[in-house]
């Protein structure tokens, strides 16, 4: 039988090796991992221990990542259109730092 489900391949030594050439190399300068670009837990988890912050487009996005870190100040809200009662979630949460694009 033939699976035709997707899957990853993930090096998570390559992901450790970007994340730190970034900090060595703009080390004033926090990255923000797109959650939308792949929302792999492994992934998550793994930028999580290397103190990474996260760009979350989504209640549910903003969610997954308050339940991994407990920390607010790991999250920027940035989707283009965001719904008045989702910006009052990120408030009630202490999500304080959003994009606005639209």
């Amino acid at each position: 039988m033939f699976d035709d489900e997707p899957y990853y391949i993930i090096d998570l030594g390559e992901v450790e090796k970007a994340y730190k050439r970034w900090m060595l190399n703009l080390p004033d300068i926090h990255p923000y991992y797109a959650m939308k670009c792949n929302p792999n837990p492994v992934i998550i988890e793994a930028l999580y221990k290397l103190d990474c912050c996260f760009d979350c487009a989504s209640k549910t996005e903003l969610d997954h990542i308050l339940r991994l870190t407990n920390d607010p100040s790991k999250i920027i809200f940035a989707h283009p259109c965001k719904y008045p009662s989702h910006i009052q979630y990120a408030q009630e949460k202490g999500i304080n730092l959003m994009t606005f694009d639209s």
